[in-house]
């Protein structure tokens, strides 16, 4: 039962001696593990704290993206007796990927995105793609920024672009990119855009000949 190995006893009286009245129960625990996590080395800062458990392992979420952590771990035997804590060890965490955006400001040949830092601290720059090709075999324009937004220029009017955006933490890790949606540039209205026509202004005879 959680780990633990329960040993119940007693007597049903099939023996011909008298029945006991009451059951006896033994727990063996073997050995267990208390970890801590902690915001700095001496662990003054604590954030987290496992339960005792048998397990080797220990997940904790509700961190911060893109900062240290400290852990440590100690382990006691059957009878409660704990050792000391171990050196710590220490991890950084990923930045995490942006999140929602939406375009803004679409020009003719200009456009501006934006998009939610999802819990990121300051610092984490985020590096945005732009195309008009949906697999980005060519790129018109990019931008690394520590913003949460990224301004494209010298875009062609009345075209469809792709773009996409990741974040890259403090020591150069990057996220999964996340895609967002395409958009078209407004087309300039001094353009003609209405259909082509032709007008026969020649003259001469229409006759098809065959020889010079």
């Amino acid at each position: 039962i959680g780990g633990k190995l329960c040993v119940l006893g007693g007597s049903d009286g099939s023996s011909g001696a008298a029945p006991y009245a009451n059951v006896s129960v033994s727990t063996f625990a073997g050995t267990e593990y208390l970890a801590d996590a902690a915001l700095d080395s001496t662990f003054t800062a604590i954030v987290g704290s496992s339960l005792w458990h048998p397990d080797h392992g220990w997940e904790l979420s509700g961190l911060i993206p893109d900062k240290d952590y400290y852990f440590r771990v100690k382990a006691r035997n059957w009878a409660g007796t704990e050792t000391t804590y171990s050196s710590y060890v220490t991890t950084r965490t990923y930045a995490a990927a942006p999140a929602f955006s939406t375009w803004t400001l679409v020009g003719q040949s200009s456009a501006t995105v934006n998009w939610a830092g999802n819990g990121n601290p300051a610092g984490i720059n985020y590096f945005c793609q732009i195309s008009s090709y949906p697999d980005y075999s060519a790129l018109n324009n990019s931008s690394f920024t520590a913003n949460n937004y990224a301004a494209f220029t010298t875009l062609t009017p009345g075209a469809t672009f792709y773009a996409r955006v990741r974040a890259r933490d403090s020591i150069g890790r990057d996220t999964a990119w996340l895609d967002l949606a395409p958009f078209r540039t407004l087309t300039d209205p001094s353009l003609d855009t209405s259909s082509p026509t032709v007008a026969d202004n020649q003259s001469g005879d229409p006759v098809w000949r065959s020889t010079n």
